[in-house]
């Protein structure tokens, strides 16, 4: 009986996704019945792109050594009370990506379940307050160390430069050192403003308040976990 219940609940959750018309292409952007919440999702997302200070320079490489530029379109859950929202992220095709040539290091550590597990169980302990933070945009916060060259978003080539391609100073998603390029920035970050790490975990940062008492933070790529025993110290 239970497991004819988890295939049941198995198949509405699938039912429930395919439901969902995400476009793949730009193509399938334009044509939708949702194309005007897809486009705009796309033009947010370029317009980070851009504040991002990349650079415009003329096509003079090798194929081999430009990397083709994509998106991902997603339908996201915002709460019980709103609506789903389209969601679009501009991402290089990383897999294409040659070791030692445009990128090298790829390790980031996650905070560990062990860790989240001791700081739920003292804020019940203790009555502390938790709160939960995302970071937007995330690794476009980060710098690159290698040189990468990316070709133009099909949709938002800039006219009159067609036949130009951009050169990244920050990461992107699906780069293979985006999410080590991101933490190294973030852990920076948190040690100028005195926050020491935990010699247990990597993405556990504390630091003593001026009452004594402590804050704690745990990082886990772009999510984040807040204790403290004041909430306006968060």
């Amino acid at each position: 009986m239970y497991g004819f219940a988890d295939l049941v609940a198995y198949t509405l959750t699938i039912a429930e996704k395919l439901g969902i018309e995400e476009p793949f292409t730009f193509h399938e952007d334009t044509i939708c019945f949702k194309t005007k919440k897809w486009l705009i999702a796309m033009n947010e997302e370029v317009k980070l792109f851009i504040k991002a200070k990349f650079e415009i320079l003329r096509n003079c490489l090798r194929e081999k050594e430009l990397l083709g530029a994509s998106r991902s379109s997603k339908e996201r859950e915002n709460s019980k009370v709103e609506d789903k929202r389209s969601k679009a992220h501009l991402v290089a095709k990383g897999f294409s990506q040659k070791e030692e040539f445009n990128f090298s290091k790829v390790f980031s550590p996650v905070v560990k379940h062990i860790s989240i597990l001791v700081l739920l169980t003292s804020v019940t302990f203790y009555n502390l307050e938790l709160e939960q933070l995302n970071v937007n945009i995330t690794f476009l916060h980060s710098e690159l160390e290698e040189t990468i060259y990316m070709s133009q978003l099909e949709g938002f080539v800039i006219k009159g430069k067609e036949d130009h391609f951009c050169r990244l100073k920050h990461s992107l998603c699906s780069l293979k050192q985006s999410p080590r390029q991101w933490y190294k920035r973030f852990d920076g970050f948190m040690l100028s403003h005195g926050y020491l790490q935990s010699a247990h975990d990597n993405c556990t940062s504390y630091k003593r308040l001026h009452d004594n008492s402590f804050i704690y933070l745990l990082l886990y790529v772009d999510d984040m976990l807040i204790v403290v025993k004041n909430i306006l110290d968060i």
